[in-house]
Formats: C-alpha cells, structure tokens, sequence
C-alpha cells in the first residue's frame, strides 16, 4: 500500500507538470536523482530544517527506484538557501549505500575542494569516503549539484573489510584535553557501538594531558596511533582545512588493544581562500607534537613529503581541470551557483593560485625551522 502510494503521486505530480522544462530535463554529463514526497512532508522538511527531522520519501536515480527518509544534514549548512541532506534506505541502493548524505558543499563555491582532499589523503594511506556528484531534483524542481558522500557507519568498514571495534565522530569545538573541563558527551558522537562508553576515549586524552613528551611515549603511543595522526594533522595543515583539527574527522579503534587513528571526513572547508593556519592547525595534540623536537621534525618531514609529491600542480590540477568540465554543465544551471551567481572558471582560476601561493608559503615556512635549528 505504501508504495503504491508513492507511485500514484509520482504519477499525479508528474500530470501536473507536463509539458514543464527544467534545465536538467537535458542534463547528462552529471546523473540527476529525483526525490519525491507530499507536499506537506516538504513543508514540514522545510520548517524542520534546523532538526534531525526525517520524512519518507521516493527516490529515482537511472534506473533505480527506491523508498526511504529524507531529512536535513550538517551544521552550519541548514541555515543556507540551498542545505545538505541524509538520505537512508533499508536496502542498499545509490552505489550500493544504505545510507549517505547530499552535501551543498556550501563553503566550496568550486565544487572540487573535496576532490582534491581525497586524492591526497588516499595518496597518504587513508580510508576515504566514496564521492558521486549527482544533480537533485525534488518534486521535479531543479534544488542543484550535490555531492553524494558515503557515511562513515558500519557499512563503511564493513565494505573495505576493516575491522571496527570503536568510533567517534569528532564534532565542532572537540577539546583534547581535560584541562579548563570537558564534558566529552557533548563534541564526540558514539557511532560503534551505539553506547555511551567513552571510558576509551578518555583514557587516550588523559594520555595526551599525563604523557611526557620528553621520557616515555609507550603509555601515549598504546591509546593514540600517534604516526598516523601526524599525518593526518599535517595534510589538513597543508590544505589548510581550518575545520579539520576540533570537527569532522573520525576516531576508530580496530579491536580491544588497537590505538585511535584517524580517517578523515568531509573537506568542503579545506583549500580555505580566507583564512590560514600556518604550517600546523592548533589543537592540543599539537601542542603535545611542538614540545618535543623530535615530533616536531617527524611532523615537518612529513609536510615536506606532502609538498615534494601530492600537494603540487602537477598531482592536482589535471584533476581540478576534469572535475571542473564534468561538472560545468550541471554547475551552470545550478539555482545557486550558475546563473551569474559564480563563474565557475573564475572560481577554478582562484583555487589553483591559492594551491600555488600556499606551497610557496608553506616552502618557506619549512626553511624557516631548518634556519632555526641550524
């Protein structure tokens, strides 16, 4: 009954529409996926946006139809005209998902930024998140581009055949320390298992808070894969992700005796045109690698490494150039992109001198601690 529901007033909408054009009716360098609810439940979408507020829906992409939830996704992103959601289904649909989200990329007027990220973390050795870009349409109105972005949940891992003992999603304002307080609670989600055990994680801050640097890094080294997160800490850096060392990024434990590492998690604020984090973002982590020469140089070495082979013109803009025609057309007629809005080789122009103006940055910084410890 339900789906048959779902059909009748796919067909009802669509009589009401005949004869109608959108833009994307014409679409196919980028694939379009149409969502399809009542009205009312759109309303309600729309008045709930600031809330985790699900409303069933019916979704077609190619050749797929399927049923399942829709409701708003992010922070930041719900308070724009055009906002992200999470979409789920109790059967794997849209490359083989269950659950993902559609991100307006709202703080990325390129669309390519986490493109770029991806390939430099996958370069570096991490896990990363399956990306489509895919164009909307809800209720047969044009909403835009959207990337489809994979959840990091148990299908995640369990399609990578990784094992997961324990996961955290790190959220706005996560404190590593204990120092001045921290309600743990409140800026790290429990995601596996679905409990409120943060026993593990709060050993591994008082790790961070307890350990000295400068005698014995065993007991820290046993909760914190600390080589990997130097990674980590220095690709975000020479990105200059400024939302990536107290949000959205994860922590995971493999089994009962593993350390926390990293997989790293949505880059839209990545490539930051407005604002700079130097050569290290602050967090209290990285406070713990800067007392210590020889974290501080392992760290360094590391940038270097990023700089010398992935963060280049040679690794990155070949992919900025393909990603920047597929996704043109798309782009272009996007509601809040196109239209005089953005232009998007204007956009692309200004990535690419940031790219380069930045590794010439971060190159002298670099200098500059070999000049001091020389």
């Amino acid at each position: 009954m339900k789906r048959l529901c779902f059909i009748l007033l796919a067909l009802l909408t669509a009589c009401e529409n005949e004869g109608l054009l959108n833009p994307s009716d014409k679409l196919s360098s980028v694939p379009v996926l149409s969502v399809i609810m009542t009205d009312d439940n759109f309303e309600e979408l729309k008045s709930n946006r600031v809330l985790n507020y699900d409303v069933p829906a019916r979704f077609h992409f190619e050749d797929i139809d399927f049923e399942g939830e829709i409701r708003p996704s992010g922070s930041g992103a719900r308070f724009h005209p055009k906002w992200s959601y999470k979409v789920e289904s109790s059967t794997p649909n849209i490359f083989g998902l269950h659950e993902f989200n559609l991100s307006a990329q709202v703080t990325d007027p390129t669309f390519i930024k986490t493109a770029l990220a991806k390939r430099i973390f996958e370069q570096m050795g991490f896990p990363v998140f399956l990306t489509e870009y895919v164009f909307t349409k809800i209720n047969f109105e044009d909403e835009g581009l959207f990337l489809l972005i994979e959840r990091i949940e148990q299908e995640f891992f369990d399609k990578r055949k990784l094992e997961v003992y324990e996961l955290f999603k790190v959220v706005k304002g996560a404190k590593f320390t204990f120092q001045g307080g921290n309600t743990l609670e409140f800026n790290f989600e429990k995601k596996i298992p679905e409990d409120d055990n943060y026993s593990n994680l709060a050993e591994m801050i008082n790790a961070l808070d307890t350990t000295d640097v400068h005698k014995n890094l065993d007991w820290l080294t046993e909760k914190l894969d600390l080589n990997n997160y130097i990674v980590y800490h220095a690709v975000s850096s020479v990105i200059n992700n400024t939302d990536g060392f107290v949000n959205n990024f994860f922590l995971y434990r493999r089994s009962p005796a593993s350390p926390f590492e990293v997989i790293p998690w949505d880059f839209d604020n990545g490539f930051d045109l407005n604002n700079t984090i130097g050569i290290a973002g602050k967090n209290a982590i990285r406070d713990l690698i800067w007392s210590s020469d020889s974290l501080r140089d392992q760290y360094l070495q590391v940038v270097e490494f990023v700089l010398d082979n992935y963060y280049s013109p040679s690794n990155l803009f070949q992919l900025i150039d393909n990603t920047a025609e597929m996704i043109r057309d798309a782009y272009n007629i996007d509601p809040y992109l196109g239209d005089g809005r953005f232009e998007l080789d204007e956009e692309v122009a200004k990535l690419k001198a940031h790219i380069q103006n930045r590794r010439e940055f971060l190159f002298e910084e670099l200098n500059s601690f070999k000049e001091i410890k020389h």
